[in-house]
């Protein structure tokens, strides 16, 4: 099965595979509106356009091909087709009253539909403002996530078992492991490498900077853990004592209380 379906996936990433259907579909449905809407240029226009914008949102929002120059050009290409359509309108000869008639009532049902996504991006930040957890964080809600967060718990547990089985590989087993890899999963691992290091502190996010981010940070995760544990043991060293306490160093100045008003803008 797999090799009689092979033209269908070995083009793109095993985890969008089904996008070989979506490229099946839009042949004809980029011939359909020529042989339904024969007598309306201006229909086939806009069906057209409906279907291309439609594909193009769909190739932006899952990055298909496996090589990332293709996804490129097949973004630029579509949106070059788009723009060829819409200048296209101008060589359209004069409406017929039906035609306008018809496209008045496309007219309002868009902005019918903008007005409701408007309506709905208000309630998302009205939502988001009584809430008021901490912007892409792990607290928000589903809806504003596009989807259930990953526990934390069971992330924990994962990142343990990854850390163990990677501590018993030898250097020319974790190549191998790397080799393996494609172009994206190589640019995520980078990226989380570079985050994971960006919490556990200065010194780690150097050897593990991997890739540019940049953020605002006052202090790594583990420095936050390790004040509290502190704190719950022992009375907390003074500023001068303690170097990476708080706001000791570092171009963040300090209020009356001691905290950071402003946090260190950190780029790697």
């Amino acid at each position: 099965f797999l090799q009689s379906c092979r033209f269908l996936v070995f083009r793109f990433r095993t985890d969008v595979w089904w996008y070989g259907l979506v490229l099946i579909f839009r042949g004809p449905l980029l011939s359909l509106p020529a042989v339904i809407l024969t007598d309306t240029a201006r229909g086939q226009l806009l069906a057209l356009t409906v279907v291309l914008i439609t594909t193009l949102m769909l190739q932006l929002a899952v990055w298909p091909w496996k090589t990332p120059i293709v996804n490129v050009m097949d973004a630029l290409i579509s949106a070059l087709l788009i723009l060829t359509i819409a200048t296209a309108g101008a060589f359209l000869p004069p409406a017929s009253a039906a035609t306008m008639d018809a496209f008045s009532t496309l007219s309002m049902a868009f902005v019918v539909l903008l007005g409701a996504c408007v309506g709905v991006m208000c309630l998302l930040v009205v939502v988001a403002l009584v809430r008021r957890g901490p912007m892409g964080s792990a607290q928000e809600i589903s809806i504003l996530t596009l989807g259930p967060v990953p526990k934390l718990c069971e992330m924990q547990g994962k990142l343990e078992t990854m850390c163990t089985t990677l501590s018993d590989l030898s250097r020319p087993e974790v190549d191998a492991v790397l080799e393996a890899m494609s172009v994206y999963d190589l640019r995520n691992l980078a990226s989380v490498m570079t985050c994971i290091g960006n919490e556990l502190g200065s010194d780690v996010a150097v050897k593990l900077r991997s890739s540019r981010r940049a953020g605002l940070v006052k202090a790594s995760s583990r420095s936050v853990a390790r004040v509290v544990t502190d704190a719950h043991t022992s009375v907390p060293a003074s500023p001068e004592q303690n170097p990476r306490s708080f706001g000791s160093t570092g171009s963040a100045s300090k209020d009356g209380t001691g905290k950071s008003e402003i946090p260190d803008l950190v780029e790697l």
